[in-house]
């Protein structure tokens, strides 16, 4: 009877040791997994804001200021073998092009952006007179701009035409530089896509402080991204873009 009572302990014993065991709950010094942290808005793994790491956000990126995606991207680059021209200062046609070279913001003020321009158009042998796509606080990129266009890229495939400066979107993304290579990258414009000063400036294009930013266009796209894409730090390199007047 005795022996009968402590075999049914053991058994119960052994039992409840194996069902700890399969749960993680009851075992002494063990303390229950915790799920994974969910953010307000559904993010997972730490993201504090809710961003989505599988997305590939990473807490404190920029905003953008547009979406960069757009449809028309991939049929803008068949123009390439069927719009081109001659162009050249003599020839009345506009050209725009991205500088090869990068720079911080610190250009010397819209002076010194256009200036840029004008060197890397003559290191090219364009030749023509050129502004930079650049605003500032008291100034609209679009007032600069006094050629009413269209505007080839140095390749001759159309790329801007008449009113498309202020209306969003480009006939064709302006990655070309002053000898003709394909660039892809950021580019300072301080300029929405209507034409008129957006966000800073960077002391009026006179600092490279990392403190202060502007808005930087985007290369890869002919959507309102080509110049209102993302802000960066005043101290970073970027491109400019250059238009013949």
């Amino acid at each position: 009877m005795r022996s009968a009572y402590l075999h049914r302990v053991l058994f119960v014993a052994v039992a409840l040791s194996g069902c700890n065991a399969l749960t993680g709950v009851g075992d002494l010094g063990t303390e229950p997994t915790a799920p994974d942290v969910v953010g307000t808005d559904g993010g997972r793994d730490g993201t504090a804001d809710g961003g989505n790491d599988s997305e590939g956000v990473v807490d404190g990126a920029p905003k953008p200021y547009h979406d960069a995606a757009t449809a028309d991207d991939a049929a803008a680059d068949d123009l390439d073998a069927t719009t081109t021209v001659e162009a050249g200062a003599d020839s009345g046609v506009k050209r725009v092009f991205v500088t090869s070279t990068m720079t911080q913001a610190s250009l010397g003020g819209l002076a010194g952006g256009d200036l840029q321009c004008s060197q890397r158009a003559n290191a090219a042998m364009l030749g023509g007179t050129w502004r930079a796509w650049l605003s500032t606080n008291t100034t609209n990129a679009k007032s600069r701009i006094t050629a009413s266009g269209p505007w080839y890229l140095t390749t001759g495939v159309l790329a801007v035409k008449v009113g498309e400066l202020t209306n969003a979107h480009l006939t064709r993304r302006i990655d070309r530089d002053e000898n003709g290579a394909l660039q892809s990258g950021f580019v300072w414009t301080a300029t929405d896509a209507d034409g008129t000063f957006l966000d800073d400036d960077c002391g009026d294009w006179t600092s490279n402080a990392a403190s202060g930013h502007a808005a930087t266009g985007d290369t890869k796209t002919t959507s309102p991204a080509w110049t209102a894409a993302v802000p960066a730090a005043c101290d970073v390199t970027r491109r400019l873009y250059c238009f013949e007047l």
